[in-house]
């Protein structure tokens, strides 16, 4: 796998000062030696000065001699091949392969601390690697930021972090503005329930590929949102529409999700509950995108409901979704309070 002063290796040899002076000036001295040795061979002159003669007569220029040389200490990565334990060279191996190698150099940079390595752009780091591959090397990239600058550009969630939502651009594009680029000065902070719940930590980082996002409290406004979008847009899902639904665990928090994905350029929608004790959460709540609940989403759905524990109202959500004799209106009418906020477009191709 040969590189060269553009590559991430040749950057970090050609424009750091990994190598001592005295161990350049020994490779010179060897390439120097190494070179002497071709030039006693006569059929090798011989040679150089034939192409330093047809040289001349193609450019109509004389006294011009052609110089070879071997690689200097600048320039032998151009010839710097790695090889696996069956001696195979890397160059041939599958893109799996070449990507793990990769991520063996990031570790490796990330270990050398106070040497100048700045910037590195990376193009879809994410290609070829198995999810766990994915966050194991965005964990590299974080620690060698330490020391380096790095840009790269992403189609991948694993490669971000809601907590690092701050170090995001998010480019977009539309026929009328041409491509714009939105930031956040915010970082996200996750509490003690959201760090310890992964797939909401994997909601929270999808989110920042949408295109529209709705910001609920729990689980079971996640269900009944689901259920909503599904039965209005017929053989489709969220995925297709390219809609995100980030369980916020509490309304507390809806505010601080929804400022984050706003100025990023996502459109939001929050649901909540108007049940709380915090009057200024409400206060807060209703001055975004959304629609807040008189009380809380299951005494919408039932007229007799009586307060229940909080493990079986994921049953009784799911109950009414499966219920063939449901009110209809009820979806009709929260369908109603964001339909025109929905994106136009399905992101699949549909085949007719």
């Amino acid at each position: 796998m040969p590189t060269n002063g553009w590559s991430l290796l040749g950057k970090y040899f050609y424009d750091s000062n990994f190598f001592k002076q005295a161990t350049k000036e020994e490779f010179t001295k060897k390439m120097k030696e190494a070179m002497d040795i071709l030039l006693k061979d006569a059929k090798f002159r011989d040679f150089k000065q034939k192409v330093n003669t047809e040289f001349c007569t193609q450019i109509d220029k004389k006294g011009i001699e052609a110089k070879f040389s071997l690689y200097d200490e600048h320039h032998f990565l151009k010839s710097l091949e790695f090889y696996n334990d069956k001696e195979v060279n890397l160059a041939n191996e599958g893109s799996g392969v070449q990507n793990s190698f990769i991520i063996a150099c990031f570790r490796a940079l990330a270990t050398f601390k106070g040497t100048d390595v700045n910037p590195i752009f990376i193009d879809e780091p994410e290609l070829y690697l198995h999810p766990h591959a994915k966050k194991s090397l965005y964990n590299v990239l974080k620690n060698l930021s330490n020391n380096a600058q790095i840009f790269y550009i992403t189609h991948s969630s694993e490669f971000l972090s809601y907590e690092s939502s701050n170090e995001i651009r998010r480019f977009y594009k539309n026929d009328s503005d041409g491509t714009k680029c939105k930031v956040t000065s915010k970082a996200g902070k996750l509490t003690e329930k959201q760090q310890s719940t992964e797939g909401n930590k994997i909601s929270f980082n999808n989110a920042f590929f949408a295109d529209f996002v709705f910001l609920v409290e729990g689980y079971t406004d996640l269900l009944f949102l689901q259920y909503i979008i599904k039965t209005k847009n017929k053989g489709k899902t969220i995925e297709d529409l390219n809609i995100s639904i980030v369980e916020c665990t509490g309304k507390d928090n809806i505010s601080r999700f929804y400022e984050i994905y706003d100025e990023l350029g996502i459109k939001c929608f929050a649901l909540f509950d108007k049940d709380g004790k915090d009057d200024n959460d409400i206060a807060n709540l209703s001055k975004l995108e959304g629609y807040g609940f008189p009380n809380h989403l299951e005494a919408f759905l039932f007229d007799n409901y009586h307060k229940i524990k909080e493990n079986d109202k994921i049953a009784l959500i799911e109950g009414w979704i499966e219920n063939p004799e449901k009110d209809q209106s009820k979806i009709d009418e929260i369908y109603a309070k964001f339909e025109k906020l929905l994106p136009n477009n399905s992101i699949i191709i549909e085949i007719p």
